[in-house]
Protein backbone atom coordinates (compact mmCIF):
# COMPACT_ATOMS: atom_id res chain seq x y z
CA UNK A 1 0.00 0.00 0.00
CA UNK A 2 0.91 3.75 -0.04
CA UNK A 3 1.71 5.18 2.69
CA UNK A 4 0.27 8.72 2.55
CA UNK A 5 1.96 12.03 3.90
CA UNK A 6 -0.51 13.03 6.33
CA UNK A 7 2.03 16.53 6.81
CA UNK A 8 1.74 17.31 3.23
CA UNK A 9 -2.01 16.98 3.33
CA UNK A 10 -3.04 18.82 6.54
CA UNK A 11 -1.27 21.90 4.65
CA UNK A 12 -3.22 21.02 1.93
CA UNK A 13 -6.34 21.07 4.04
CA UNK A 14 -5.21 24.63 5.81
CA UNK A 15 -4.66 26.03 2.24
CA UNK A 16 -8.43 25.02 1.43
CA UNK A 17 -9.63 26.21 4.21
CA UNK A 18 -7.96 30.14 3.22
CA UNK A 19 -9.41 29.65 -0.12
CA UNK A 20 -12.78 28.62 1.25
CA UNK A 21 -12.86 31.81 3.87
CA UNK A 22 -12.37 34.50 0.80
CA UNK A 23 -14.08 32.93 -2.40
CA UNK A 24 -17.30 34.46 -3.18
CA UNK A 25 -19.38 32.21 -5.22
CA UNK A 26 -20.66 29.62 -3.45
CA UNK A 27 -20.34 26.81 -6.10
CA UNK A 28 -16.28 27.85 -5.59
CA UNK A 29 -16.91 27.69 -1.77
CA UNK A 30 -18.21 24.08 -2.04
CA UNK A 31 -15.74 22.70 -4.30
CA UNK A 32 -13.39 24.09 -1.62
CA UNK A 33 -14.96 22.73 1.11
CA UNK A 34 -15.61 18.95 -0.99
CA UNK A 35 -11.55 19.02 -1.14
CA UNK A 36 -11.38 20.24 2.20
CA UNK A 37 -13.46 17.52 3.61
CA UNK A 38 -11.65 14.99 1.07
CA UNK A 39 -8.27 16.08 2.07
CA UNK A 40 -8.82 15.53 5.91
CA UNK A 41 -10.77 12.25 5.27
CA UNK A 42 -7.99 10.38 3.30
CA UNK A 43 -5.00 11.82 5.60
CA UNK A 44 -7.22 9.64 8.11
CA UNK A 45 -8.10 12.47 10.27
CA UNK A 46 -11.49 11.73 11.09
CA UNK A 47 -12.75 13.78 13.35
CA UNK A 48 -11.61 17.12 11.29
CA UNK A 49 -13.56 15.38 8.32
CA UNK A 50 -16.66 15.31 9.76
CA UNK A 51 -16.22 18.75 11.56
CA UNK A 52 -15.60 20.36 8.29
CA UNK A 53 -18.81 19.30 6.83
CA UNK A 54 -20.38 20.27 9.60
CA UNK A 55 -18.92 24.04 9.30
CA UNK A 56 -18.32 24.56 5.99
CA UNK A 57 -21.29 23.06 4.47
CA UNK A 58 -24.64 24.46 5.78
CA UNK A 59 -27.22 23.96 3.41
CA UNK A 60 -28.44 20.75 1.57
CA UNK A 61 -28.18 21.33 -2.01
CA UNK A 62 -28.96 19.25 -4.81
CA UNK A 63 -25.56 18.90 -6.03
CA UNK A 64 -23.08 15.67 -6.61
CA UNK A 65 -20.34 17.21 -4.93
CA UNK A 66 -22.69 17.93 -1.97
CA UNK A 67 -23.63 14.21 -1.69
CA UNK A 68 -19.72 13.50 -1.91
CA UNK A 69 -18.99 15.31 1.13
CA UNK A 70 -22.12 13.45 3.09
CA UNK A 71 -20.68 10.27 2.01
CA UNK A 72 -16.82 10.98 3.37
CA UNK A 73 -18.63 12.45 6.42
CA UNK A 74 -20.72 8.46 6.54
CA UNK A 75 -17.55 7.27 5.94
CA UNK A 76 -15.76 9.32 8.88
CA UNK A 77 -18.30 8.50 11.26
CA UNK A 78 -17.74 4.64 10.67
CA UNK A 79 -14.20 4.78 10.67
CA UNK A 80 -15.14 6.43 14.39
CA UNK A 81 -17.35 3.42 14.59
CA UNK A 82 -20.45 5.82 14.80
CA UNK A 83 -22.38 3.09 12.64
CA UNK A 84 -25.51 3.87 13.04
CA UNK A 85 -24.65 8.28 12.25
CA UNK A 86 -22.71 6.82 9.27
CA UNK A 87 -25.55 4.51 8.04
CA UNK A 88 -28.05 7.41 8.38
CA UNK A 89 -26.16 9.66 6.17
CA UNK A 90 -25.37 6.68 3.42
CA UNK A 91 -28.86 5.91 3.29
CA UNK A 92 -29.86 10.26 2.57
CA UNK A 93 -27.34 9.74 -0.32
CA UNK A 94 -28.58 6.39 -1.57
CA UNK A 95 -31.87 8.08 -2.01
CA UNK A 96 -30.57 11.06 -3.51
CA UNK A 97 -27.93 11.15 -5.85
CA UNK A 98 -28.13 8.66 -8.44
CA UNK A 99 -24.25 8.84 -8.42
CA UNK A 100 -23.14 7.55 -5.66
CA UNK A 101 -25.63 5.29 -5.26
CA UNK A 102 -23.36 2.18 -5.80
CA UNK A 103 -21.10 3.54 -3.22
CA UNK A 104 -23.63 4.44 -0.67
CA UNK A 105 -25.38 1.22 -0.74
CA UNK A 106 -21.82 -0.34 0.32
CA UNK A 107 -20.83 2.07 2.77
CA UNK A 108 -24.51 1.34 4.35
CA UNK A 109 -24.28 -2.37 4.05
CA UNK A 110 -20.65 -2.20 5.98
CA UNK A 111 -22.43 0.20 8.59
CA UNK A 112 -25.55 -1.28 9.53
CA UNK A 113 -24.69 -5.05 9.68
CA UNK A 114 -28.37 -5.97 9.32
CA UNK A 115 -29.47 -4.06 12.36
CA UNK A 116 -31.98 -1.31 10.95
CA UNK A 117 -34.08 -0.95 13.90
CA UNK A 118 -31.75 1.77 15.70
CA UNK A 119 -31.69 3.88 12.49
CA UNK A 120 -35.69 4.38 12.24
CA UNK A 121 -35.47 6.70 15.26
CA UNK A 122 -32.47 8.79 13.47
CA UNK A 123 -35.09 8.89 10.16
CA UNK A 124 -36.98 12.63 10.15
CA UNK A 125 -39.73 11.70 8.78
CA UNK A 126 -41.69 8.46 6.61
CA UNK A 127 -39.91 8.51 3.38
CA UNK A 128 -36.67 8.45 4.95
CA UNK A 129 -37.68 5.37 6.84
CA UNK A 130 -39.10 3.94 3.75
CA UNK A 131 -35.63 4.20 2.20
CA UNK A 132 -34.17 2.16 5.20
CA UNK A 133 -36.65 -0.20 4.81
CA UNK A 134 -35.72 -0.26 1.01
CA UNK A 135 -31.92 -0.86 1.33
CA UNK A 136 -32.97 -3.25 3.74
CA UNK A 137 -34.96 -5.23 1.16
CA UNK A 138 -31.62 -4.93 -0.87
CA UNK A 139 -29.11 -6.28 1.84
CA UNK A 140 -31.03 -9.25 2.59
CA UNK A 141 -31.47 -10.01 -1.07
CA UNK A 142 -29.03 -13.58 -0.37
CA UNK A 143 -30.86 -14.07 3.21
CA UNK A 144 -34.35 -14.83 4.28
CA UNK A 145 -37.49 -14.42 1.40
CA UNK A 146 -40.11 -13.37 4.63
CA UNK A 147 -37.21 -10.69 5.80
CA UNK A 148 -37.19 -9.39 2.25
CA UNK A 149 -40.74 -9.26 2.10
CA UNK A 150 -41.36 -7.60 5.13
CA UNK A 151 -38.97 -4.65 4.46
CA UNK A 152 -41.02 -4.09 1.42
CA UNK A 153 -44.66 -4.19 2.78
CA UNK A 154 -43.08 -1.48 5.67
CA UNK A 155 -41.65 0.85 2.68
CA UNK A 156 -44.70 0.62 0.85
CA UNK A 157 -46.84 1.41 3.90
CA UNK A 158 -44.46 4.03 4.94
CA UNK A 159 -44.27 5.67 0.57
CA UNK A 160 -45.80 3.70 -1.63
CA UNK A 161 -43.29 6.16 -4.07
CA UNK A 162 -40.22 5.48 -2.68
CA UNK A 163 -38.05 4.88 -5.49
CA UNK A 164 -36.40 1.14 -5.56
CA UNK A 165 -39.56 -0.49 -3.69
CA UNK A 166 -40.04 -1.92 -7.93
CA UNK A 167 -36.60 -3.62 -7.84
CA UNK A 168 -37.14 -4.77 -4.70
CA UNK A 169 -41.01 -6.38 -5.85
CA UNK A 170 -38.94 -7.66 -9.33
Amino acid sequence: TTKRDSVAMQSLVKEAIKRYEVAKKPAIRLRYAYQDIRMAFYSGNNNMASDLFNSMITTREDNYLYYRSLSLKAGALYRAKKNNASAYLYSLVFDRCDELKKEAYTGFKWAVNGKISPLLALCKNEHEKAVIYVMQGLYDYDGERSTMLSAMQNAYSLDPKVRGIDILMT
